[in-house]
């Protein structure tokens, strides 16, 4: 199996979507979000290609924040279900990590839900370490 990464495109935004449903969001409106990040030059959507179908995507951006010095940060990262475990998610996680190189960022953070500990493992087993546990706070405006 081959996996190609490369950066996304228009085109890719049923692909893009279609998977973000594994996440549990609204796949809805993705052509807008998508089109929105796409271009910018403090972002990057990859997309990981498996016999020319795109078999996941990793959003990597940089945050900068008032408390803490700029770092590079994985919005979301998502493997299709009948590639999980064959180095799609590692592909995408090393391109992400050498975009933020390129970027000259020290460091990279991932947040990730309470309840995929799959991901926490794979995370873990890439190098990362658990900084803290916080909770997320919502409110529709």
């Amino acid at each position: 199996m081959t996996i190609g990464i490369r950066p996304a495109d228009p085109d890719d935004a049923a692909a893009v979507a279609a998977l973000t449903i594994d996440l549990g969001y609204d796949p809805s409106g993705m052509e807008g979000r998508l089109g929105a990040v796409l271009g910018r030059s403090d972002a990057a959507v990859l997309v990981a290609v498996v016999d020319g179908e795109v078999a996941g995507w990793i959003h990597v951006h940089e945050a900068h924040f008032v408390q803490v010095p700029s770092f590079a940060a994985v919005a979301g990262l998502v493997v299709a279900d009948r590639n999980r475990g064959s180095g799609v998610g590692e592909r995408l996680l090393e391109a992400a990590e050498q975009w933020a190189r390129a970027g000259g960022h020290r460091e990279i953070r991932i947040r990730s839900n309470a309840i995929r500990e799959r991901a926490h493992r794979f995370y873990l087993g890439h190098g990362y370490r658990i900084e803290k546990t916080s909770l997320t706070f919502h409110k529709a405006l």
